[in-house]
């Protein structure tokens, strides 16, 4: 299937594929067009090992473009690949459709020259062998790298330093699943690669063709070539069992004899240039990436991503304020969410919360350091005033010796007491804490613990607080690239076993009136580690795990899951002993083949595992640590680099009282309302999306609205989507901007001509100034018109004279709980007997409905016909006519009438008598005003 059948095929399917929206990019979304995929140098997929759903979350997408383009610009076509999710993944290859194309261009995999394969976290590396072999890519590296239809295969991301067990035997002496590797950050190292692929095309022609070629540059003689990992460079000896490593040889001279993770090495990181998901997550939302890397010496024990971050970087206040800049014109958010380890980590932070009150609605504070709570209050009073209800507090160790001695949390419990009298004094309703179980606790550090909780519990009481305190667990998973490497895996162990440890520590807990949650129950920690143990030893098992099994995984493992692992653990030979005890200082681990560390910084972690006690005081300057000391770790790679991180400047020139004025002087104070026109063949865009996308389309025209911005309001349709509703509707429909200055609507309207000339989706009609007294409401009442394919008279007659007036409705806890399914529920609505009229055309059936505001069209309509929602989206076309507020006038037939969002006018009839006159007309084969 080449391009241009796969688009047509997709554009004529859409309906049948579910969250088909994630499959088609490039429409008012800040992404490339298909167009440049023609014009291109180099094209570039980027897959994700995660569903849609799922990834749409996350930043990783955008930051990865926002890169690449900032040092190549349109030379290099980005483009998006998705693993699909579980109905959608069946429907294409049953039309035998390839797993791998982009979102955008609709490309197969081989019309691109280099797949990016981002690895965000260890489970998702299970998906690997399922995508390839599904998707006709040759497992073996050598067989890729001879067939000049796929693209070279390069993995990074978060986890890619434990993908070790990507790399080994596939079967028939073949071996690894990547071409190459890169580790750490991609500030820094993606730009270069994209320019350096430019050049070489430039150079050298076409890059499948030159394969080899460009393979070798790559990990021979770009200026990058450090931070090249070639898996086949190295061969690993094991011993007996056949997954214990014995001797890793470096079997390429050429090579060094570690690659090289790659830490931040400047301070121009972020990524404000938001790439928007059509279905709608976290359209309202920007990320704000206001730091890099963690503490050094001092970061805790078991994280294995702030052991690869390298040293702490901090971006400056006028450099985020051209990010907030950036960001308000590409996105329009309402909501930012800084991107740190640590928050209050960052040196001037009440500084930074002035300038984000003076821009944005609404900003979340997380990722907050513990220790800098139990000292400095300012944050939860801030938080307080942004009506957060919750806190959150990592506190990790159950116990002192857990928490520091083991995962070096830095943390004592005078500063435990001391950050939780700070929430208490201040009236959170509830304390969230979140904890590890490391395995490695006694029936001493349980009680030490229990002991810090009743002292905790006692200060409550005599605070007076009625904040409800609940502690949730997560298991340890140890990685490799962290001083924990060689403990045993006992939480693993223990998991495999089915062995239940913590019901005393439960029963006390309780009575003491605090909640307990694990969010780590099932096999999935067992897993997980595996997938981290096992490496390349244990890459045939992957692949029987995955293409023998048919096994993939989507955010979470089920309990059938255990019967495959002993399956397949059984049918390779795997004695899953090698795993459980402690590992030899001296045995070497599939990760040894990358410098993740200082050879003085591991020497040192070997040290602290013979005495058991991982304790390291944190060498970056905080208010919890104001007179730290260098531990010559040596991640730091300048005296410069040493001092702004031991001896910074601390503090903030506003304060508290600066912040809070600036959220009152930061205000609607104006309204104007946006009247679009989405065309039919995007009913699918989710309104929300291009409310945000169209709000800064405005922004990117003027300076002064860019000033002015407060936020985007609501939409007609965002009661619908809010509950994780499909609203694939076309037609008219209106969403509002707030400004915190008065716009003139002349100046408005001038630029909404300028928006709609480029704007692909649909086109602004109308700008409607000063709307402040008529605001969206969720009282609102929608009128659609409908299309229904395939429905005689005689057959909907029947359905109506039964029907017993339960519409469906979206439940709202469907998308991340159960596999992405929509959950339909039930609810009586008789008042809608006399606000949907049906006529017959053909054998087809026309329909007008008045609906609330959150009643979506097409639920309503399949609780008539019967339809699964897949197939009522396939058979029906639903477009909006009117956006309704009540009045307190009566139409002729006694119906309310209403005053139209749509023509800013009041409506002469009601909706009811509107539909009628609409469907005559439809019945008449005359065309609508509408």
């Amino acid at each position: 299937m080449n391009r241009e059948q796969l688009n047509n095929f997709l554009w004529e399917n859409m309906r049948r594929i579910q969250s088909p929206e994630l499959l088609f990019g490039g429409f008012d979304d800040n992404n490339d067009s298909s167009n440049l995929f023609d014009s291109a140098e180099v094209r570039v997929l980027v897959l994700f090992l995660s569903d849609g759903e799922t990834r749409a979350l996350s930043n990783t997408y955008s930051a990865l473009r926002y890169i690449i383009k900032k040092q190549v610009g349109d030379d290099v076509f980005v483009d998006l690949c998705c693993f699909h999710n579980e109905k959608a993944l069946g429907f294409l290859q049953k039309h035998n459709v390839p797993l791998v194309f982009g979102n955008v261009s609709h490309a197969p995999y081989w019309d691109y020259d280099v797949i990016f394969v981002s690895h965000s976290s260890l489970p998702e590396v299970i998906n690997v062998p399922y995508i390839f072999h599904n998707a006709g890519i040759p497992l073996g590296k050598e067989e890729r790298m001879s067939n000049t239809s796929v693209p070279l295969i390069i993995l990074g991301g978060a986890a890619s330093t434990s993908s070790h067990i990507l790399y080994g035997e596939v079967g028939g002496g073949d071996r690894s699943l990547i071409d190459l590797s890169y580790f750490g950050y991609g500030e820094g190292l993606v730009d270069r690669i994209a320019q350096f692929l430019v050049d070489f095309k430039r150079s050298k022609g076409d890059l499948k063709e030159n394969k080899k070629a460009l393979h070798d540059a790559l990990k021979y003689d770009a200026p990058f070539k450090e931070y090249t990992y070639d898996p086949l460079s190295w061969k690993f000896h094991y011993e007996s069992n056949g997954m214990t490593v014995a001797k890793i040889e470096k079997v390429d001279p050429k090579v060094p004899d570690k690659a090289k993770v790659n830490y931040m090495q400047t301070k121009d990181f972020g990524f404000p240039h938001k790439v928007f998901s059509m279905d709608g997550t976290k359209s309202s939302h920007i990320d704000l990436m206001i730091s890099s890397g963690c503490t050094g010496r001092g970061c805790c024990s078991f994280c294995a991503e702030a052991n690869l971050a390298g040293p702490y970087k901090e971006k400056s206040l006028s450099a985020l304020k051209e990010d907030i800049k950036t960001a308000k014109m590409y996105s329009a958010p309402n909501v930012v969410s800084l991107f740190s380890f640590n928050l209050n980590y960052y040196s001037a932070y009440i500084d930074l919360m002035e300038e984000l009150a003076l821009n944005f609605e609404k900003f979340s504070l997380r990722n907050m350091r513990t220790d800098i709570v139990s000292v400095d209050e300012e944050y939860l009073q801030l938080a307080k005033r942004l009506k957060s209800s919750i806190v959150s507090m990592a506190v990790e160790g159950m116990g002192n010796r857990i928490r520091n001695n083991i995962l070096n949390k830095n943390l004592s419990k005078q500063q435990l007491l001391d950050a939780m009298r700070n929430v208490f004094l201040n009236k959170f309703l509830q304390v969230k804490v979140g904890l590890i179980i490391t395995g490695q606790e006694t029936e001493e550090d349980m009680e030490d613990w229990l002991n810090e909780l009743r002292e905790i519990v006692d200060l409550k009481n005599s605070i007076g607080s009625t904040c409800h305190i609940r502690l949730n667990h997560s298991n340890l998973i140890i990685y490799h690239q962290t001083p924990l490497r060689w403990l045993p895996r006992n939480i693993a162990k223990q998991i495999w076993n089915r062995e239940r440890v913590l019901g005393h520590y439960i029963e006390e807990c309780k009575k003491m009136g605090i909640s307990v949650k694990f969010s780590s129950l099932g096999v999935g920690t067992f897993v997980e580690q595996a997938l981290c143990d096992f490496g390349r030893a244990g890459t045939s098992w992957l692949i029987d795990f995955t293409t023998e099994e048919n096994f993939c995984y989507r955010s979470g493992f089920k309990k059938t899951v255990y019967n495959v692992l002993e399956r397949t653990i059984k049918r390779n030979n795997i004695d899953l002993e090698f795993m459980w005890g402690e590992r030899p200082l001296e045995e070497p681990l599939d990760s040894d083949t990358i410098q993740f560390t200082t050879e003085k910084h591991l020497d040192n972690w070997k040290e602290m595992h013979k005495e058991k006690d991982f304790r390291q005081p944190i060498c970056l300057k905080t208010a919890a640590n104001l007179n730290p000391e260098c531990g010559s770790c040596g991640y730091c790679s300048s005296k410069e680099e040493v001092k702004e991180i031991t001896d910074r400047e601390l503090g903030s020139r506003k304060s508290y009282n600066d912040v809070i004025e600036a959220l009152s002087e930061a205000r609607s104070v104006d309204v104007s309302r946006i009247l679009v026109k989405t065309k039919s063949k995007y009913a699918f865009y989710e309104k929300t999306s291009l409310s945000h996308y169209i709000a800064s389309m405005f922004l990117r025209e003027s300076e002064d609205l860019l000033d002015s911005f407060y936020k985007v309001g609501f939409n007609s349709m965002f009661w619908i989507a809010r509950s994780d509703q499909k609203a694939f509707v076309s037609g008219k429909w209106v969403f509002d901007i707030h400004w915190k200055y008065s716009i003139d609507a002349k100046y408005l309207k001038d630029i909404a001509n300028k928006v709609s000339d480029k704007l692909i989706t649909s086109e602004v009609v109308d700008v409607y100034p000063m709307v402040k007294e008529l605001p969206i409401s969720l009282r609102d009442e929608l009128v659609y018109f409908g299309h229904i394919e395939n429905l005689p008279s005689s057959v909907l007659q029947e359905k109506i004279i039964n029907f017993d007036w339960k519409i469906k409705r979206a439940t709202r806890h469907n998308r991340r709980m159960i596999g992405n399914s929509l959950i339909l529920g039930e609810v009586e609505m008789p008042e809608l007997k006399d606000k949907i009229y049906w006529h017959p055309k053909g054998n087809d059936m026309m329909v007008v409905m008045t609906l609330p505001a959150s009643v979506n069209p097409y639920q309503v309509l399949m609780s008539f016909t019967g339809d699964y929602y897949r197939d009522a989206l396939h058979r029906m076309r639903i477009t909006m006519l009117d956006h309704a507020k009540k009045l307190d006038i009566s139409c002729s037939c006694g119906n309310y009438l209403h005053f139209s969002l749509i023509k800013n006018d009041y409506n002469k009839v009601c909706s009811n008598c509107m539909g009628k006159r609409m469907l005559y007309l439809y019945s008449q084969n005359k065309v609508l005003s509408n």
